[in-house]
């Protein structure tokens, strides 16, 4: 078995495809601990979408990836909001932009939700906004307006 490392992601195979990641419970202090999966969305998913403002892409914090115990890194406002979502007894699956896109910027393989449009959108069962632990500027207040704002455009 190998030894815990950085998560690695896996190309998604067909066109269809997304990441869901699976939110281990926990309450608001303990560690935070995922599980990534691919789906297909012509398959009946049940998953809740995140959007947030990313915050400064510098301040990062580590969680738990998959059983073998490798280490993912996201942001701290990314990492805040799953510990807001986080329920003490149960999973939550959600679909998160920043972990389950934009894996490895430097690859198009892994971009391929940009291209799903309605098909995609019209399958999660809510979505939530989580704009900041603490809003530490004017910018991320602006930022919060426009997720607000590209979220009621996905629902008229």
């Amino acid at each position: 078995m190998a030894s815990p490392g950085q998560f690695r992601y896996c190309p998604l195979q067909h066109s269809n495809d997304i990441r869901l990641l699976r939110l281990k419970p926990g309450d608001l202090h303990s560690n935070i601990q995922i599980s990534i999966r691919h789906e297909h969305l012509n398959e009946r998913l049940r998953y809740e979408a995140l959007s947030y403002t990313w915050g400064d892409p510098t301040k990062k914090k580590s969680i738990s990836c998959n059983e073998a115990g490798d280490t993912l890194s996201v942001t701290r406002n990314c990492n805040a909001a799953l510990r807001r979502l986080r329920r003490v007894n149960g999973e939550r699956t959600l679909w998160i932009d920043a972990i389950c896109i934009y894996s490895d910027r430097s690859s198009i393989k892994h971009c391929r939700n940009l291209r799903l449009g309605p098909q995609f959108y019209e399958v999660f069962d809510s979505a939530h906004l989580y704009i900041s632990e603490l809003l530490g500027s004017h910018v991320e207040v602006m930022r919060g307006h426009v997720l607000v704002h590209n979220l009621a455009r996905l629902t008229t």
